[in-house]
């Protein structure tokens, strides 16, 4: 199919500007009303393009969850307003419209519109004809719409959003925050989301996709398979076969293909080909990548059959001022930062990642825990499993399913291990060739889901004790691979010095953690030590919106992250890409502007052998680092030049922190440049003194 992005050009209303009432037309065919009807005078909404996220314009509210970021736009504002008559309404319903033209070479063929996210509980018309509901605000869905539009005149599509019940703890935003795309198929086209790509390390290709025929009589059909490198070279004999398809029918067709010297996909090397599927004037294209992935109880993570330890970090999906609403450029940025810091492997948390983040994945080589919101075999969990998996396993940077997280009410009971039973039968059906795993945050508790799970997963080695638990836990059960889901949940500030949490101060080393947590070392020497655990993934790799823990009542963002909600990392940034990375890394931490006597706790992060630390030039003390250990030192402070020196190899390595005055310039310049017009840009500003100091 083509697709055509369908971003720009909406219109955007709250639903509490709307003084008409709105009927769904639900009675008639085309009989919607008000906003949702065919022509609608939307002269005085909002432009917008898309994706967009209205949440982040909205005045935050002490009535508000703070864990949802203290908007009101949730239930729980809802709630807060009823008791409150002083109050000011409710601001989770929103309204979007779009008038387009219809494009002659439409005529005879599909026409699909694919929205990749709306948070959430989307309800579409097109010219005011109700097409479908979707309640899941983070999977990707797509409806017919040919039969709807009419051919040579205006068309409208108008989408309801209701933001007001969570499906999470966690900011969450609302809107259509992701890509819309218009797909536009032939008569007899290949099925959504139904093509499936599998590889062997030998260069062997099976491919199969579904091809529906939209027509009154028998589809005579020649399909064709070609296989192309990064260069856009035919590496691949191609392959055709006939087909017949009965009238209004559809039918499987399958293909085995073999690439010579296959390039192997990998973290280092993420090299990706191209498979191209043609049936008469109908193609459709996939990226993937020959890799195999899978998890051994003594051996940890194999990709491509070589133990790899998974280095992660676990996201959730905003970012600075756009709320939820990422271009894909900054799916993109996200995606290298994390690269940039060593991390390997990403964790989407909660929910159905963008597709566009997946795409940096397989290009940047990121590996990626792709995970369920709704855990269970209700009919909606089922549906979100099933959208999610039927998108993402042709993705070679996906390399397990989860199928759920911290289910407290349940995870401890036996039945629980029934519905991780069932719900593992049913991702093993859309895709044989990943693992699964659940995220349990209960120790070495078997009875539930954790004894159904394939791969264990870890929600926090430590959970309050030191983590000998685990490894009597592999002991018990030497026949279950072990991954860390979640780890680390230390708390930081971007540069801060002082640790004071009744005046909401914390420090930037990474030593203050959530009882449950564990330092940077302390969770990254248990895991790199032991062969048989695959790794684990830090909470968080970002800062996000909501969970501002400790500072329940006056934040509004969590303090988690090791890169800011901005994208600028935090010291111990460095301590993952020291430890993590080849490139010697030598960095002191926080600042040195203090008061004269004060006693400061300053950090290295560093891979270098042995270092020592100067105050204005007088040599303080000499140490050796030990691997994944990060050295803290008590100084007494001195106004002047705190600096540290080592060597790594054969490479000298320096780092300083000045005493610096007042602000007399400010600086700018460009983090993430904009190529396209539907880029976002960074702009970094930073102040320095009369002597250029930071």
């Amino acid at each position: 199919m083509k697709k055509i992005n369908f971003n720009k050009g909406w219109k955007f209303t709250l639903g509490n500007s709307l003084d008409e009432f709105n009927t769904f037309g639900l009675d008639k065919y085309s009989d919607a009303a008000g906003a949702a009807a065919r022509f609608y005078d939307h002269c005085n909404w909002e432009n917008v393009d898309l994706p967009h996220d209205w949440a982040p314009s909205l005045q935050k509210s002490p009535y508000a969850n703070s864990f949802a970021g203290a908007y009101p736009n949730t239930s729980f504002h809802r709630f807060m307003i009823e008791r409150h008559s002083n109050l000011d309404t409710v601001y989770n319903i929103g309204w979007y419209r779009k008038q387009f033209a219809y494009d002659a070479e439409w005529a005879g063929k599909r026409i699909f519109i694919e929205f990749e996210g709306i948070f959430r509980d989307a309800i579409v018309w097109v010219n005011g004809i109700y097409l479908d509901r979707h309640n899941s605000g983070y999977t990707t869905f797509a409806i017919d719409i040919t039969d709807h539009l009419v051919e040579g005149e205006d068309n409208s599509v108008a989408v309801h959003v209701d933001s007001e019940q969570a499906e999470g703890w966690w900011y969450e935003g609302s809107g259509i925050y992701r890509n819309v795309n218009l797909l536009i198929g032939e008569p007899v086209y290949f099925k959504y989301h139904q093509n499936v790509i599998r590889t062997e390390l030998d260069g062997y290709v099976d491919a199969s996709a579904i091809l529906v025929n939209d027509c009154p009589e028998l589809a005579e059909q020649t399909v064709t398979w070609q296989v192309y490198d990064a260069n856009g070279t035919e590496v691949a004999s191609a392959k055709t076969a006939p087909v017949s398809i009965e009238a209004y029918g559809e039918k499987q067709v399958k293909v085995r293909m073999k690439v010579d010297a296959p390039h192997l996909w990998s973290v280092d090397t993420p090299y990706l080909y191209t498979l191209v599927m043609r049936a008469g004037e109908e193609e459709s294209t996939e990226r993937f990548g020959i890799r195999t992935a899978t998890f051994d109880p003594d051996r940890g993570f194999l990709l491509n059959g070589k133990p790899i330890k998974v280095r992660g970090a676990c996201v959730h999906q905003d970012f600075g001022g756009v709320g939820v609403a990422l271009t894909d450029n900054l799916q993109y940025y996200k995606i290298k930062r994390l690269k940039e810091m060593g991390v390997n492997a990403y964790r989407a948390s909660h929910n159905a990642p963008s597709p566009a983040l997946l795409d940096a994945c397989d290009e940047l080589g990121m590996l990626v825990m792709d995970e369920t919101r709704m855990f269970g075999t209700s009919p909606e969990a089922v549906r979100q499993l099933t959208d999610l998996i039927e998108r993402d396993r042709n993705h070679p940077c996906v390399i397990i399913w989860s199928l759920g997280n911290e289910e407290f009410s349940i995870q401890n009971e036996v039945w629980s291990y029934r519905l991780m039973e069932k719900v593992t039968r049913i991702a093993k059906r859309l895709d044989p060739t990943r693992a699964v795993t659940y995220g349990g945050n209960n120790g070495a508790d078997f009875v539930g889901a954790n004894g159904a799970a394939e791969v264990r997963g870890i929600n926090y080695i430590r959970n309050g004790v030191s983590g000998e638990w685990l490894d009597h836990y592999h002991r018990e059960h030497p026949t279950q691979p072990i991954i860390g889901t979640e780890e680390s949940s230390y708390v930081i500030s971007r540069g801060g010095a002082v640790n004071d949490l009744e005046k909401g101060l914390l420090d930037s080393t990474g030593n203050v953690t959530m009882p449950w947590g564990s330092t940077p070392k302390g969770w990254v020497k248990y895991m790199e030590k032991r062969d048989h655990f695959a790794g684990s993934f830090m909470w968080t790799g970002f800062d996000y919106r909501g969970e501002p823990n400790p500072f329940y009542y006056t934040n509004n963002v969590s303090s988690f992250g090791t890169i800011d909600l901005c994208g600028m990392e935090k010291p111990p940034f460095y301590y993952y890409k020291a430890w993590w990375t080849d490139e010697p890394v030598l960095k002191l931490t926080p600042h040195w502007n203090h008061k004269v006597g004060d006693k400061v706790t300053v950090a290295v992060f560093t891979n270098c052998e042995e270092i020592g630390l100067y105050l204005n030039g007088k040599l303080l003390e000499t140490r050796k680092v030990e691997r994944f250990d990060a050295p803290l030192f008590e100084v007494e402070y001195e106004a002047g030049v705190l600096s540290v020196e080592g060597k790594r190899g054969d490479v000298l390595l320096r780092d300083e922190l000045v005493t610096s005055g007042d602000t007399a310039e400010v600086r700018c310049h460009s983090v993430l440049e904009i190529q396209n017009e539907d880029d976002i840009g960074i702009y970094e500003i930073s102040a320095f003194d009369e002597n250029g100091v930071f």
